[in-house]
């Protein structure tokens, strides 16, 4: 995957997200949740995916491609996992 298109699946899926009731970019912080035993709300979940789209851009501009093909791989996951994009979706936003 060239850079340019991975910034335009990240934006892609940054604009899928926030069409979405309730959900605003938000880095969570993981203490809150895991030392807690409290779940991850919904929007909240979706937030941070929004966050990680924003934050990823900035790692590819930078070219650390690596990073931000791992934190490509976190945001489909929550995608698929919140049953916005099938597999077979995810798969060809990764196709050039």
């Amino acid at each position: 995957m060239t850079p340019q298109k991975l910034k335009e699946v990240f934006a892609q899926y940054r604009r899928m997200l926030l069409v979405l009731p309730h959900v605003r970019s938000e880095k969570l912080h993981d203490d809150l949740y895991a030392f807690t035993g409290l779940s991850v709300p919904y929007d909240k979940m979706l937030g941070h995916a929004v966050y990680m789209c924003e934050t990823a851009s900035g790692f590819v501009d930078e070219g650390r491609i690596e990073k931000a093909m791992r934190w490509l791989g976190f945001v489909q996951s929550v995608l698929w996992c919140a049953g916005i994009r099938s597999l077979t979706d995810l798969k060809q936003d990764s196709m050039p």
